[in-house]
């Protein structure tokens, strides 16, 4: 039998319609992420209307999509980890819209390796970052 992580695998998603989705797109977490530790394979998708937000989709429920930000847009001083290696891993947080405010979780990135394919999310013990961090509109 073949592992289904070496297939090419079609989704259907709410926010972009049917994707096909290739094994080396595919980003495994293998604690998942919070809310949803049984979900473990996710692919990260761009699209030019939401850029700079991406969105990081399910494989397993494509009902889940997490629109996510690259760390380093909102604060170039970002570290959420001394161990994380800036060539290899990409550090995103999760956004969140609600009543017209738009907030973003710094308190538990995603850190996501395009090496190895491999995504964690960590939840940081300082109190330096929130969970809902309000980004300010630019005038």
């Amino acid at each position: 039998m073949q592992d289904a992580t070496h297939t090419v695998r079609t989704i259907t998603t709410h926010q972009f319609g049917e994707l096909t989705i290739a094994p080396e797109q595919i980003f495994i977490f293998p604690n998942g992420i919070i809310g949803f530790t049984h979900l473990t394979e996710y692919v990260l998708i761009s699209d030019d209307s939401t850029a700079p937000i991406q969105w990081l989709i399910a494989i397993e429920d494509p009902t889940i999509g997490l629109p996510i930000i690259n760390a380093l847009i909102i604060d170039m001083q970002y570290k959420p980890a001394l161990d994380v290696d800036p060539t290899q891993n990409t550090v995103f947080v999760v956004v969140n819209l609600s009543q017209g405010q738009i907030s973003i979780n710094m308190k538990a990135p995603i850190i996501m390796n395009s090496q190895t394919m491999l995504g964690e999310q960590i939840v940081l013990s300082s109190e330096r970052y929130q969970t809902d961090f309000v980004v300010q509109p630019k005038a």
